[in-house]
């Protein structure tokens, strides 16, 4: 086995300049002022919030917290940047709205308890906010009149079922929301709301075992259209709705593969940009509604993590990819590539990473991404498995990742069953039985990885954060053989507790994921909870976890330290005081990784001595 290089501990260790490279989140343009826009960007510190003037390209810091700031929306007016005020990370508080040029924000929904909330929307004229918050009274829809001088935002209508959040008319009278009314899984149809009534006054639903997702409304005054994706083919396909007229459109795109999710509107309404993603792989589309017809849209290879038009002839999107920082460039419709409009910076080159394929043990088709350093293997070897679970690992910039085969171990990243843009059954597979098949996949892995004389079999490390730090300590419980040690970040180490304590709206979809509430589903938590192996335990963990983290909460880890102490495992944990979302804090980043490097290389010394 070729032996992992000390860890690199220095200030200035080339894995840690990757760190502090200016990189774009995403990028937003307002609709109602196309000079205006908003960037998520860090620049020398957390990732913060930035108004970007499209004339000039300069850029105006609008968010300040300590911890960072990822998820806010620039109102389409181009007047405010809207986001969850929850000033310790514990993603529970109150929207503010703070103005595109500058200044103090202001409460949203002072009077109100606080709630927890992964959203806000404005209407395109300006007038109106939304949000779905969720508190122990149930998921509520808030509006508020953002024409006011200090509005405060008013319960609207309420439902005891999964939705997380909503979108808002462009003449901000209606809302329209994706709710899971007619099951206990996360499928959903979409409702909309008389805004002033609170009435539900239409509702589009493609029947049982389907799920249609919202993924935007028109931006043309008067038109009351909605682009949503339904999954009743077995992928994500666009559709339009008008929730006034019942009447629906499906949109063809003929040569898709892949989940169609992300969507962009032009200003006129005649255009959509599609982002379609197949095996963790993108393309992107253009839709004339006019001519009814989809064409390939001429971009770089990567991954696009936001679109947004300029006006109906240029594309601005957020772009990166494993060897790029994000950056912001302009498409052309017409497939031209404009100049980079903000570009990242320039980052050591890490080792190049592969998308590779193999089968899971019931024949299932897997996909992973793997990197390899410089060397004769086999190589230690570190599997990480992605959040979510709902979501998938691209070709990303990703320092948590190259940092591994910076220091000479092989590196694979997992799309295990659960994953998106493998279509609707690989993803339903896990629902009712979490932490089951995704731990055969592990297996699955790590038998390519020595087959391919990779890994050496007897250094393999697991690691992964939030749904992956809760993989990384059921595969060390359920599968303890095959593995030296995991790294666990922000984990669930017990389904029981996380439903006790987490926020309102991750409680519903623990319930949908598991089937019922722990009483209805006991079976499913036990087995699905990785304190049920804990005295099973062979390999040393680190879990590193935030005190303010009301997703995978600190008394369920507290829980599984102790009893693995007790039971005298090797189980260390490393507490930061943020919450869940606490990546966005790029120095504490950085020693969290660090930290891991340093666990990781006392592990395998451990085990060679």
């Amino acid at each position: 086995m070729t032996l992992p290089r000390p860890p690199a501990t220095a200030p200035d260790a080339p894995w840690k300049l990757r760190f502090d490279i200016e990189s774009v989140l995403w990028v937003t343009v307002a609709v109602g002022d196309p000079k205006r826009g908003a960037v998520c960007i860090n620049r020398g510190g957390p990732f913060q919030v930035y108004a970007w003037d499209l004339a000039t390209d300069e850029l105006r810091q609008l968010s300040f917290r300590d911890e960072g700031l990822a998820n806010a929306c620039l109102s389409p007016d181009g007047r405010w940047l809207l986001y969850l005020d929850d000033r310790d990370g514990s993603e529970i508080g109150h929207h503010v709205r703070t103005p595109w040029e500058g200044g103090l924000s202001q409460d949203l929904a002072s009077g109100l308890p606080p709630y927890a909330s992964f959203s806000a929307q404005a209407s395109v004229d300006g007038s109106t906010f939304v949000t779905v918050a969720a508190d122990d009274g149930g998921n509520r829809l808030l509006a508020a009149d953002l024409s006011a001088e200090d509005p405060h935002a008013r319960i609207v209508w309420s439902t005891e079922h999964l939705c997380v959040w909503a979108a808002v008319s462009a003449g901000g009278d209606r809302a329209i929301i994706p709710v899971a009314s007619h099951s206990r899984e996360p499928r959903f149809d979409l409702v909309s709301v008389d805004l002033s009534t609170g009435d539900v006054v239409g509702e589009l639903w493609d029947g049982d075992g389907t799920s249609i997702e919202l993924a935007g409304v028109s931006p043309v005054p008067g038109d009351a259209r909605v682009v949503a994706t339904s999954d009743r083919s077995g992928f994500h396909r666009p559709l339009l709705w008008d929730p006034t007229t019942n009447d629906r459109r499906d949109l063809a795109v003929p040569d898709a593969e892949g989940d169609i999710d992300g969507v962009a509107w032009s200003p006129s309404g005649r255009l959509l940009a599609l982002k379609e993603t197949w095996r963790a792989e993108e393309r992107l589309w253009l839709y004339d509604l006019d001519d009814d017809r989809a064409t390939r849209l001429s971009a770089p290879a990567g991954t696009y993590t936001s679109l947004a038009f300029v006006d109906d002839d240029v594309i601005a999107a957020c772009r990166n990819a494993w060897i790029m920082p994000g950056h912001v460039v302009m498409l052309g419709v017409d497939g031209s590539v404009g100049r980079p409009a903000l570009a990242g910076g320039t980052a050591p080159a890490p080792a190049p990473i592969r998308s590779v394929g193999f089968a899971a043990a019931d024949g299932d088709r897997l996909q992973a991404w793997v990197s390899i350093p410089e060397g004769q293997g086999p190589f230690p070897t570190v599997i990480e498995t992605h959040g979510g679970p709902h979501g998938a690992m691209q070709d990303v910039f990703y320092p948590p990742g190259q940092v591994w085969t910076d220091h000479g171990y092989a590196y694979l990243s997992l799309n295990y069953r659960g994953s998106t843009s493998f279509g609707r059954d690989f993803m339903e597979k896990i629902w009712g039985r979490p932490g089951d098949l995704e731990v055969d996949d592990l297996e699955a892995a790590r038998d390519w990885l020595v087959g391919e004389g990779i890994a050496d079999p007897t250094a393999i490390l697991l690691t992964g954060w939030s749904y992956g730090g809760y993989l990384t300590l059921q595969g060390l419980g359920r599968r303890p053989e095959l593995w030296a040690g995991g790294m666990a970040g922000v984990a669930i180490a017990d389904w029981r507790l996380t439903h006790e304590d987490s926020n309102d709206l991750l409680r519903g979809f623990i319930e949908a994921l598991l089937g019922g509430t722990p009483a209805e589903a006991d079976e499913a938590y036990r087995m699905g909870s990785p304190i049920t192996y804990v005295e099973d335990l062979a390999a040393p963990a680190l879990i590193i976890q935030g005190r303010n983290d009301s997703r995978c909460p600190a008394r369920q880890v507290e829980t599984y330290v102790e009893r693995a102490l007790a039971a005298g495992k090797r189980v260390e944990v490393d507490w930061f005081d943020s919450g869940h979302a606490g990546w966005t804090d790029v120095a504490e980043t950085r020693r969290q990784i660090e930290r891991m490097l340093v666990f990781a290389d006392a592990v395998l010394g451990d085990a060679a001595a």
